[in-house]
């Protein structure tokens, strides 16, 4: 999985982070108010505006494949038990839609523009920290678990917990020297 900027110059790349924001948010509202047989729409606009980014859609899903199980869920939950194989696929659009057109958001946008967009739109000051923060160490934590995961492989490892253990030791350990990295700059808890 990859949650990071992506380097690029199109016209995405370099749309103000504000009007990504409210063209995400209105993008995401259209998709939620679009009937169940329109959906199709939404897979196109992805294509174009993957397209627009020139990031490949292909690239972002092979990189995010948790993201497509993700989406796959609904669409088993609706084919065995539901309403079919037709109600699956919409369903399956839609969710693939509102991952990958966030993805997109976070792939063209550095993550302090996103910060001072947000804090534009009246976003809670420790709420945008906590976000900018979180997107900083994504791409630092994916790395680590490479890092562990390949180790574990050479040990014979490789089940969910031989990759946790480490990881979570590693993100408490980081966590805490963010702590104290903040808290001696001012940052308390008040």
């Amino acid at each position: 999985m990859i949650v990071k900027y992506v380097q690029g110059n199109s016209p995405l790349h370099l749309l103000d982070a504000r009007v990504k924001i409210a063209g995400l948010a209105f993008l995401l509202l259209g998709a939620l108010l679009l009937p169940l047989e329109e959906s199709w729409l939404l897979l196109v606009l992805l294509f174009a505006l993957y397209w627009l980014s020139g990031i490949s859609l292909l690239w972002a899903t092979a990189k995010n494949r948790l993201l497509l199980l993700f989406a796959l869920v609904p669409f088993l939950v609706r084919v065995f038990f539901i309403g079919g194989v037709y109600a699956g696929a919409m369903n399956f659009i839609y969710i693939y839609f509102i991952c990958f057109s966030s993805l997109l958001f976070i792939y063209s946008t550095r993550t302090h523009e996103i910060a001072d967009a947000l804090l534009f739109w009246s976003f809670p000051k420790k709420l945008v920290l906590m976000l900018s923060i979180a997107l900083r160490y994504l791409p630092f934590l994916q790395r680590k678990l490479g890092h562990v995961r390949m180790a574990q492989e050479v040990r014979g490892g490789g089940d969910f917990f031989s990759l946790a253990v480490p990881l979570f030791h590693f993100v408490f350990l980081q966590a805490r020297k963010m702590a104290v990295a903040l808290e001696v700059r001012g940052f308390g808890a008040e």
